[in-house]
C-alpha cells in the first residue's frame, strides 16, 4: 500500500517505480486527501506559522497543505490498517520528518532518503537538495543531517528557469537530491548533454538522483 500526502492514484510516481523495480507487486494506493470535500481540503491549507509541504490533486493541480495536520491525518490512516493487510505500507513523502506507526510493515520515504544523503555526505560528498517552495529551504531541520556537508535550493515542480538557478547554487556539490516530481527526466537530460543547460554538469561533478522517484513523493 502506497500512502501519499495528496490525492491517488498517483500514476507520475508509481507507474515509473514499479518500472525500475521489476518485480510482480500489486500496488494499491491511498492519499490523505481521497474523499474530501474542496471545503475539507481548504481547511488543510497551510496557515501562517505552520511549515508547509506541496502536493498533487487528482486533476493534477499542486496545493500547498499544512505539513503537521496533514502528517495527523496520514498518521491515523496507517494506524487504522488491520494486521497483516498489506505486505508492505510505503510512506509516499519525503518532507514529513516524523515516525508512522501501523500494524504492517512500513518503510518511511523520509527516513530512506535521510539515511541516503547521510550515506552519500558520510563518504565525503557535497550533497545538494532541491526543494519545491522557498519556504522549505528555512523549514528543513535534519538534525541526522546537521554533520553533513548538505546544502538545500529550491525550484517549483516544472519551472526550468528555476530550476536551472538551483542547479547554479548547488554548483558546488556533487550529488543532488530532488523533492520534485516531474523534473528528474529534465536534469538527466542535462547531464546527457541534451540541453542547452548541459554546461552545469560538464563543469561540475555533478550526478542527479532523484529522491523522490525513488522514494518519495508529496
Amino acid at each position: 500500500m502506497f500512502l501519499s500526502v495528496g490525492q491517488s492514484p498517483r500514476t507520475d510516481i508509481i507507474d515509473d517505480m514499479l518500472t525500475n523495480l521489476d518485480l510482480p507487486i500489486e500496488a494499491l494506493e491511498v492519499g490523505a486527501l481521497d474523499g474530501l470535500s474542496d471545503a475539507a481540503i481548504n481547511e488543510l491549507r497551510v496557515r501562517p506559522g505552520e511549515t508547509s509541504i506541496v502536493t498533487r490533486l487528482a486533476d493534477g493541480s499542486d496545493i500547498i497543505v499544512s505539513k503537521p495536520r496533514i502528517a495527523e491525518r496520514m498518521a491515523k490512516i496507517a494506524a487504522a490498517f488491520q494486521p497483516n493487510e498489506f505486505d508492505l505500507v510505503v510512506i509516499l513523502s519525503t518532507g514529513l520528518f516524523r515516525d508512522f506507526e501501523s500494524t504492517c510493515p512500513m518503510v518511511n520515504a523520509q527516513r530512506a532518503m535521510e539515511s541516503t544523503v547521510i550515506s552519500l555526505a558520510a563518504h565525503g560528498s557535497a550533497v545538494g537538495l532541491i526543494q519545491p517552495l522557498q519556504q522549505q529551504i528555512d523549514e528543513l531541520d535534519i538534525p541526522a543531517l546537521a554533520p553533513y556537508r548538505v546544502t538545500a535550493s529550491y525550484a517549483a515542480d516544472g519551472d526550468k528557469r528555476l530550476l536551472a538557478s538551483a542547479l547554479v547554487d548547488l554548483a558546488e556539490t556533487e550529488i543532488i537530491m530532488l523533492d520534485l516530481d516531474g523534473d528528474v527526466q529534465w536534469l538527466q537530460a542535462v547531464e546527457q548533454d541534451e540541453t542547452d543547460a548541459a554546461g552545469f554538469f560538464q563543469t561540475s561533478n555533478m550526478h542527479v538522483r532523484q529522491g523522490d522517484a525513488a522514494v518519495r513523493i508529496a
